[in-house]
């Protein structure tokens, strides 16, 4: 499970146009990028970069996703009535850090759920959480401190065109 250490500060967020790969890239990313990466790599792969030695986030890539939910009522998760942090995830990298990989695999399942204008990814069983990290239109949905669902919110017709053509819905 990936966990955030710390909030940082506020940094705005560019959402690529990638014909092959949805992708989030935090501006003033620096270092290197190690890479936390969840799915069976084959059907399904989440990539989310961040700095080797500060756990800053880099990026969010969705790659593949076998779990596709298309709905166009989505709630927001910004739109829940729990406590909203605005920042930046540090993520703890001591649970899976190993100084020669540039990656982490982990084998966590995640269902993506696509709304009228949003995107969530959601991890593994989890239903709720008890606040969320808030950094432009990306936030973090947390249990304790555990990324338990990721809402990419407000995107374009464009965005979402890119993304269903990424999808293939």
């Amino acid at each position: 499970m990936l966990r955030i250490k710390e909030f940082g500060i506020l940094r705005p967020e560019i959402i690529g146009k990638d014909e092959y790969v949805f992708n989030v890239d935090w501006e003033g990313s620096q270092g290197q990028t190690f890479y936390w990466r969840a799915g069976a790599s084959s059907k399904s792969l989440l990539e989310i970069g961040m700095s080797r030695k500060t756990g800053d986030i880099h990026s969010i890539e969705l790659v593949l996703a076998d779990k596709v939910i298309l709905n166009q009522d989505l709630p927001s998760l910004m739109s829940i009535n729990i406590p909203i942090i605005a920042g930046s995830p540090i993520f703890d990298l001591e649970s899976f850090w190993d100084s020669e990989a540039g990656f982490f695999d982990t084998n966590e399942s995640f269902s993506v759920y696509v709304g009228r204008n949003s995107l969530s990814i959601k991890f593994g069983a989890w239903d709720q959480v008890d606040s969320i990290l808030k950094n432009g239109r990306v936030g973090f949905g947390l249990k304790a401190d555990k990324v338990a669902i990721i809402n990419v919110i407000e995107l374009s017709d464009e965005e979402m065109d890119n993304l269903k053509s990424i999808l293939r819905i």
